[in-house]
């Protein structure tokens, strides 16, 4: 396939057009979440539905609703008979500016958490039993999600965010009891898998940041992919350099595929949430055999 061929076929799987994400139904699925902290030495409590990172970071807490009615109108909702496709994922987050990246929310952990619980209420798909490790899982926002759906979840991230991410789970007990956290660092390379493999399914979000760090998330997530898992890295596209990069890591190890953003991702978003432009990479093991490979199609 040629460079300008390729090049047109990422721009369609980002999520670029506006027009396409505008004219979508209302999706089945809202986000809600509260941000508490101190700004100019005052306290400060700020709602809101739409994607806005600096606000988000800038808060000590977070208070995060997905729900599949508006929350703010569940009430009225239900009187008018209109019921809940799922049980809402209720989190209590707490963020720390003391590690580097992995103490705060990203936006893509919300378009991703959002996503899964869409898909799941709709019936599309059930992650229930299944193992599923996050890499680079931060404040642990998407692995709680997963938890509260159902799945097996191994959070993992250096070991300098663990604490953090521990205490996160000790907030959301409710949805933490399929989740452990564990350490993992992608520069290790005699590093074992993390605990609960093999995997289904391996998630990296948002993890694409720099040239040097995307080499290693490369090999990390090689690593620990098992012949049968499934590799889903999803990243906001901010510099075309280091998705190069990251990309040239891992053309000698992974068969690559996208998802199309456009028609898989986007209509299952919050209108808020569909501006977000993000570069969804599928990935399997070249040295896979494949008459073994036993996946749920809906991973590829």
């Amino acid at each position: 396939m040629s460079s300008r061929r390729k090049a047109a076929r990422k721009q369609k799987n980002e999520g670029k057009n506006g027009a396409t994400a505008a004219a979508l139904a209302p999706p089945p699925v809202y986000l809600q979440y509260t941000l508490r902290g101190y700004e100019d030495g005052q306290p400060f409590e700020r709602t809101l539905a739409q994607l806005d990172r600096w606000a988000a970071q800038a808060a000590e807490s977070l208070d995060v609703v997905i729900s599949s009615i508006p929350y703010t109108d569940d009430d009225a909702q239900h009187e008018h008979g209109k019921k809940e496709l799922a049980p809402p994922i209720r989190v209590t987050l707490r963020q720390s500016n003391s590690v580097f990246i992995g103490g705060q929310i990203w936006d893509t952990s919300f378009v991703l958490a959002c996503w899964f619980y869409a898909r799941v209420a709709l019936g599309a798909i059930d992650i229930g039993g299944l193992h599923i490790a996050e890499v680079g899982a931060g404040i642990g926002l998407l692995s709680l999600a997963l938890g509260a759906l159902g799945a097996k979840v191994t959070a993992t991230d250096l070991a300098s965010v663990v604490p953090i991410l521990q205490r996160n789970l000790d907030l959301n007990p409710a949805h933490a009891a399929s989740v452990t956290a564990a350490a993992l660092d992608w520069g290790d390379a005699t590093a074992g898998a993390p605990p609960g493999s093999p995997f289904d399914l391996i998630l990296a979000c948002d993890c694409i940041y720099s040239e040097v760090s995307s080499s290693d998330l490369a090999v990390c997530l090689h690593r620990i992919c098992a012949p049968g898992t499934v590799v889903w890295v999803v990243s906001e596209v901010r510099n075309e350099s280091i998705q190069a990069a990251f990309a040239a890591s891992i053309a000698p190890l992974f068969d690559i595929a996208f998802k199309d953003v456009d028609a898989e991702v986007l209509p299952l978003l919050p209108p808020e949430l569909r501006s977000h432009s993000m570069r969804f990479y599928v990935l399997t093991r070249k040295d896979a055999p494949t008459e073994t490979l036993k996946r749920p199609a809906w991973l590829l």
